[in-house]
């Protein structure tokens, strides 16, 4: 009898120690479950982190593709900017940082000229046009780096001469400036002409006529 007790009570011991195992096991499992969502959590950021990376690589690429299929099918600049949905922005602040980006290019006046094709357009014609608008603007930032920066480093090549509508451009960036007359004589390359021949002069003319002033 006391034999049967025994193996009794060892026999609840043991199934005692199995419980407690598989309740540890199953704590463990609980604990840990977790941590292995979380990693799968990382992991799926990582990735997408990764794909977004590639989308973005892809969409640059497919920009440019863009870009330049429509280059070679000569579509129109309002055909490109409003594909790009620059299409809302306005002309006068693009116009001006072109412009700017001209200055620092070195672009003198005639280049200007020829990169807005005005020396393929006729003297009659010529200011009539929106390329022209465009080109006196560009004579205004142009001049006042001369003005400004004159007998200095900064300032850019002068350039003498020119077709009657280019120096025309001059002269009325001049008037609306209220350059020196010293400055638009020396400009003309006629600051060393006697007062009888200057008033001939037809550009200096029409440089007084605009402001006003006496000969």
């Amino acid at each position: 009898m006391q034999l049967y007790h025994i193996l009794l009570v060892a026999l609840f011991a043991i199934l005692g120690t199995g419980t407690i195992s598989a309740e540890t096991s199953h704590d463990d499992m609980l604990d840990e479950a977790p941590k292995g969502t979380r990693l799968r959590v990382s992991n799926g950021d990582s990735l997408k982190t990764e794909e977004n990376d590639e989308r973005s690589i892809f969409s640059s690429i497919k920009e440019s593709m863009k870009r330049k299929y429509w280059v070679s099918f000569d579509k129109s600049d309002d055909y490109v900017m409003k594909k790009l949905g620059l299409d809302g922005l306005e002309d006068s602040g693009q116009e001006s940082r072109e412009l700017d980006d001209w200055i620092e290019e070195g672009l003198t006046l005639y280049g200007a000229w020829t990169r807005l094709k005005l020396d393929q357009v006729t003297p009659t014609r010529v200011m009539q046009t929106d390329a022209y608008k465009i080109y006196v603007r560009y004579v205004k930032k142009y001049d006042s780096m001369i003005y400004n920066y004159k007998n200095s480093i900064g300032q850019p090549p002068i350039e003498f001469g020119g077709t009657d509508a280019q120096i025309f451009a001059k002269v009325q960036v001049w008037a609306a400036a209220h350059r020196p007359r010293w400055y638009v004589k020396k400009m003309l390359k006629l600051d060393d002409l006697p007062k009888s021949e200057l008033v001939d002069d037809k550009f200096y003319k029409e440089f007084l006529r605009l402001t006003g002033e006496k000969s």
